[in-house]
């Protein structure tokens, strides 16, 4: 009863159909697969409707007509149906940036006579039920507080208001906007000119859960997929710059797995279709598969090749949840000679099937010292590609642009080199981006590129994913991840067009620092993984 269709309102732009009149919101009709409840400026109809792109939408009744009397401008705004099939839904003051006057009202429609609930509202918006509770969430948006009924699910009847969260008090910008619940009674509410969904328990009043979304103005939220565990964000465009502004967005893997310390290395396998990263610090390997939910991890029958301390090994694990991981081979130590700490970072194969990989040093925060250096491993012989290392990390290869693109963290820059893809050989080093002159935060962890050519570069101590143009330098996107130290990106997904993040959670508080998280609806391809090969 409470499903969005967000189809509908690229039909109400592309179709004009609703021409001089706006739309609120949508509700299927329980029984049919055709048929919703809208609401178009003050009047709540019931339209037909295939799903097709463009398709025709006829009215099949219009219930009736709400703030009859009322000569500001309003409009219906938000509204959904009840557990019980009843529709709730209110209206909005058109000149509320303008003026403290609440012309708007609140509604329950119920065998399509419509009930007005309350008025003095300025503009209404989230509605969430919770039957346990027996209580009713409620916003109207400018007072920047969540609202609390006493709920009777037999009549609908709503008594006995209370605020249960105050945004000034909670120190979050914006105002609430629309509202959802999830099954353990906790609400999830868009923040509207705060680029941001919250989560809150309202038996407590507490905020639990803060989650950037790349627009300005986020507008409603409702959960769906298979499972139910597919959380869909509306936003605005209006009067607001941003490439995403107006997008409707997924976000998925709230906590596809559970926090680690340093989640690393991600690598997508499209033969199995599932994702293979590591936790660096607790030394285990760990797989995800989208399609099943299942996770597994292993502590140090399929092979990888890692990087333990300095040494490069061949092991061997099967996948399952706790299994054996056995020692097939080991490569050889690098570093050799080395006084000081230093241990094997990130590592990738190339399109050829060699391995790259780095090292770091380990106390990389309290030294400026630079003793790590690049390798590269062909038929299980190590070359040293370049010292002066101190925080080996993102690798990328583009054989369009014969280029290698790589990162040494701490110089908070991205490196291009020449590369030759029949020989492994890379030379010329230049710089392409530099994080100080962008004026970014943190540096510049894991990368990836994509089908297009552009990076996608984890920024460690940043909060974010950057998309940058490495012909050009220019940065293209930002895009907010809920932990602060984002440690790596690979697209994977059944079309590539997932984008898995990694992150750590060491010295960083927050409840998804050290998960990993996917990223969809970006509207680009990666390039596929490449495999360690042996000769």
């Amino acid at each position: 009863k409470q499903k969005l269709a967000f189809q509908l309102y690229n039909l109400y732009f592309r179709s004009n159909f609703f021409e001089g009149g706006r739309v609120g919101f949508i509700v299927p009709v329980e029984g049919t697969t055709d048929q919703f409840v809208v609401g178009v400026e003050r009047t709540f109809q019931i339209v037909k409707w295939d799903g097709s792109n463009g398709g025709k939408v006829e009215v099949v009744k219009v219930i009736g007509e709400v703030d009859q009397g009322v000569t500001s401008p309003t409009r219906i705004n938000d509204g959904k149906a009840d557990p019980r099939g009843r529709l709730f839904a209110g209206t909005m003051d058109l000149e509320y940036a303008r003026s403290p006057d609440r012309n708007g009202s609140f509604y329950c429609i119920e065998n399509n006579k419509i009930v007005k609930l309350c008025g003095n509202i300025q503009i209404s918006n989230g509605l969430a039920w919770d039957l346990r509770e027996k209580a009713m969430y409620y916003t109207d948006s400018t007072e920047r507080k969540i609202r609390r009924y006493d709920y009777d699910v037999d009549t609908g009847d709503i008594s006995n208001k209370e605020y249960i969260f105050d945004f000034e008090k909670n120190s979050i910008e914006g105002f609430p906007d629309g509202t959802t619940i999830d099954t353990d009674g906790n609400l999830w509410v868009a923040v509207f000119n705060g680029s941001c969904v919250i989560k809150i328990d309202p038996r407590n009043g507490k905020l639990l859960q803060k989650i950037p979304i790349p627009a300005k103005k986020v507008t409603s939220v409702i959960f769906g997929g298979d499972n139910y565990d597919v959380l869909f964000v509306t936003s605005a465009s209006v009067e607001v710059e941003g490439p995403q502004c107006g997008c409707t967005f997924m976000i998925t893997g709230l906590a596809i797995c559970d926090p680690v310390l340093i989640g690393e290395g991600p690598h997508w396998d499209e033969k199995q279709q599932c994702l293979y990263f590591v936790s660096v610090l607790e030394g285990s390997l760990h797989k995800y598969v989208p399609v099943t939910g299942e996770k597994t991890k292993t502590n140090i029958v399929d092979q990888f090749v890692i990087g333990v301390g300095r040494t490069f090994q061949r092991v061997e694990w099967n996948g399952s949840e706790g299994s054996e991981v056995k020692v097939v081979e080991v490569i050889g130590d690098v570093d050799q000679g080395v006084a000081a700490p230093t241990a094997i970072n990130d590592g990738k194969a190339d399109p050829r099937g060699r391995l790259f990989g780095g090292t770091m040093n380990v106390n990389w925060e309290n030294s400026p010292h630079r003793h790590g250096s690049l390798y590269r491993i062909d038929n299980n012989n190590i070359y040293k590609l370049c010292d002066n290392i101190q925080l080996s990390n993102g690798l990328a290869w583009d054989l369009r642009e014969k280029a290698m693109y790589y990162t040494d963290s701490t110089e908070r820059k991205i490196r291009r080199y020449d590369y030759d893809v029949d020989t492994g050989d890379i030379s010329n080093k230049q710089f392409i981006f530099d994080f100080e002159k962008k004026h970014i935060g943190g540096m510049p962890d894991g990368i990836t590129i994509d089908s297009d050519g552009n990076l996608w570069i984890a920024v460690f101590n940043g909060s974010c994913v950057i998309k940058i143009d490495p012909r050009s330098g220019k940065l293209l996107q930002k895009i907010p991840i809920p932990a602060k130290q984002v440690t790596s990106v690979i697209f994977g997904g059944q079309h590539n067009d997932v984008l898995f993040v990694t992150s750590a959670r060491l010295r960083a508080g927050g409840p998804q620092c050290g998960c990993t998280f996917t990223i969809t609806g970006l509207g680009v391809k990666g390039l596929p993984g490449y495999k360690y090969k042996i000769v």
